[in-house]
């Protein structure tokens, strides 16, 4: 294929310059974009994973970032986790990037305005669940085609649970569900 150094350079020489120079501020925007992304990926490797209050604030850090950096607000919801939640490193490792991935498809997909986030448990299981406004998706479209989702599910059956995606035009909620007898997030 041709290089976009090649493709510029052509339009230029073509005195094509409008047109050049709306490739190149897309291009610019696409790079912002690119390593904004990967700047909170970047992020996530500082959430601490050997116990649950540091991950929790790992979590609040986290969205804070996300919201400064993108403009998208972010709301966490831990009024239904215990406070003595022990977790261990393999659940919280995963947990991070399922959220990283959510985050990420927010950006990439959604046009969401707002992006919460809900740590909950009760007698039976630990719950994460990651809700957008924005744009939903054929979740039957994409099943067993979309490397991320199938890493999602790959990572929460990892920690031990399962991985549920319910989207429309309200935008898209991400469950994840780790039942306790089955589970790999209790020391």
């Amino acid at each position: 294929g041709l290089s976009v150094k090649a493709v510029l350079d052509k339009m230029l020489e073509d005195g094509d310059y409008d047109c050049a120079r709306k490739d190149l501020e897309r291009l610019e925007s696409a790079a912002a974009k690119a390593i904004g992304i990967l700047s909170n990926e970047l992020s996530l490797l500082d959430v601490p994973l050997d116990e649950s209050h540091g991950f929790v604030e790992g979590v609040k850090q986290c969205l804070a970032q996300f919201e400064t950096s993108w403009g998208i607000a972010t709301e966490l919801d831990v009024s239904a986790l215990a406070e003595d939640h022990p977790m261990r490193i393999v659940v919280g490792l995963q947990l991070t990037q399922i959220l990283g991935e959510c985050l990420s498809n927010v950006l990439k997909y959604a046009d969401a305005n707002t992006v919460k986030v809900s740590l909950a448990q009760d007698a039976h299981c630990l719950s994460m669940i990651v809700e957008d406004d924005g744009h939903g998706f054929d979740v039957s479209a994409l099943s067993g085609k979309s490397s991320g989702i199938e890493t999602m599910k790959l990572r929460a059956r990892a920690a031990g649970g399962e991985l549920t995606i319910i989207s429309g035009e309200d935008g898209t909620s991400v469950c994840v569900d780790i039942p306790y007898e089955k589970s790999r997030w209790r020391g």
